[in-house]
């Protein structure tokens, strides 16, 4: 065994710096490659940045860990990208097949290289036992071994050869649970279109209609407005989706959301400046769909903390929802007793509780009808990319049941997803399984060389 640090070529050309996303195209004379999972990233016909001598060369990826065998000129793409070359002793193509089985485990995001340089290869400085080895190798991966063929050690390749079909077999059960898990995930998903439609219960106490819980909650929203309680929230006209509404049962109502709230309003659109302890500061990173997630957050001083909750105090009961980035109308109900102030990042959503179960918003929200709507109702001003402006929030179609039916749809759907969770655990638990059995074949190929 050898490290790999010892037979590398050192300072065989100047590398030429890396381009970022911005000059990468979708077409061009030359083909860009990064560290990246994808073997090309794109294309650029910038001739000056083209690495084009000493092939076949090797691209290591310092954060990555891919590891790429690449024989024609290309032009590198962003930066962590290690060029490697063998010394003479080695073939190229030998080498890049057994760095495949240097451990370089560190953290997720990190660098490697240093790793890798550390690890050990097989000694073998046999340029003929090396070629043996990856045409062996070449015929493994092509699938194309057959029973008369023998490299460089019948023993070893029929081992290595046993190994490769066993992890193929494992490979195909590891695609057959991610299909399940995705299967789940419809399946939930199916269950909150299924609720909001009202097929989920079936009404047996039509004592109050949604229309008259709908009457009862606007009469009292009236009244506070007119006594200067609260103020009457801004609407904003929904983009048309079409498809969008669906039939509910005829005691049922659409509303829009500001009508069965007091305030609908989002956080502090001041920039804060943190502070090492004080008041709880939380933004959309701390909301999920169904989950409220305060652990990991921001402190703001108590001076700053009183400005920013002036008439937006959240409470126990009320709704998160995000307003930007990938969590767009992510919605998830404040579940403790937490005094805290939000970003503008977050809108705060705070119903007529007596009347409206929260929970049941949340998964109208969190349903592919809310997903729908908040992903189709996104302003965008210059070059922003856009969020989910608290107009279109407070125009948001609810369909509305009774509170009784609203507190049914609730509990039913925690026992329907709580069934998806106790499925999805066991699918994930055969997967971990699976995945410990998955070996790297070419480390065994090296520990069966060092034998």
């Amino acid at each position: 065994m050898i490290e790999v640090g010892k037979t590398i070529e050192k300072n065989i050309f100047k590398i030429p710096k890396g381009l970022n996303s911005k000059e990468i195209k979708q077409s061009g004379v030359y083909p860009v490659i990064s560290q990246s999972k994808e073997f090309i990233i794109g294309y650029s016909d910038n001739a000056g940045l083209l690495v084009k001598d000493n092939f076949p060369l090797i691209v290591f990826g310092d954060h990555s860990k891919t590891i790429k065998f690449i024989e024609e000129p290309f032009i590198i793409g962003a930066d962590g990208v290690k060029i490697l070359k063998p010394k003479s002793d080695y073939n190229e193509k030998f080498f890049y097949y057994f760095l495949h089985g240097v451990i370089t485990d560190t953290k997720d995001y990190g660098r490697h290289y240093s790793l890798l340089r550390k690890g050990y290869i097989a000694n073998v400085t046999d340029i003929v036992l090396q070629k043996s080895i990856i045409d062996f190798l070449d015929n493994l991966k092509a699938n194309s071994i057959s029973d008369n063929n023998i490299f460089f050690n019948q023993n070893i390749e029929n081992e290595i050869f046993s190994l490769q079909i066993s992890q193929l077999k494992q490979l195909d059960i590891s695609s057959e649970l991610t299909h399940q898990l995705d299967l789940i995930k419809q399946l939930r998903q199916a269950f909150l279109r299924e609720a909001m439609q009202g097929k989920l219960v079936k009404s047996t106490n039509t004592k109050e209609t949604g229309q008259q819980l709908l009457a009862k909650i606007k009469a009292e929203k009236a009244k506070l407005i007119a006594e200067k309680k609260i103020k009457a929230g801004k609407l904003q006209e929904a983009e048309v989706l079409e498809g969008l509404h669906f039939e509910i049962p005829e005691h049922w109502v659409w509303c829009n959301l500001d009508d069965i709230c007091f305030n609908i309003t989002d956080g502090t659109h001041q920039t804060p400046i943190y502070t090492t302890s004080g008041r709880m500061f939380l933004s959309a990173q701390n909301v999920k769909p169904f989950k409220f997630m305060p652990e990991k957050h921001k402190y703001v001083s108590e001076e700053d903390y009183q400005i920013y909750i002036r008439n937006r105090k959240p409470e126990k009961g009320d709704l998160l929802i995000g307003r930007v980035g990938a969590g767009i109308g992510e919605t998830a109900v404040i579940d403790q007793d937490l005094d805290f102030c939000i970003y503008v990042s977050v809108a705060l959503v705070q119903p007529f509780k007596e009347h409206i179960n929260s929970d049941y918003l949340a998964q109208v929200f969190n349903s592919p009808y809310g997903v729908r709507y908040s992903k189709g109702n996104i302003s965008s001003k210059g070059g922003s990319a856009g969020n989910f402006n608290l107009g279109r929030i407070r125009s948001f179609q609810i369909p509305l049941p009774p509170l009784h039916e609203q507190e049914q749809i609730v509990a039913k759907l925690k026992e329907l997803m709580v069934f998806c969770d106790g499925l999805e655990q066991r699918i994930k638990e055969s997967q971990g399984y699976n995945e410990m059995l998955l070996q790297q074949v070419l480390r065994e190929a090296l520990q069966g060389e060092k034998a």
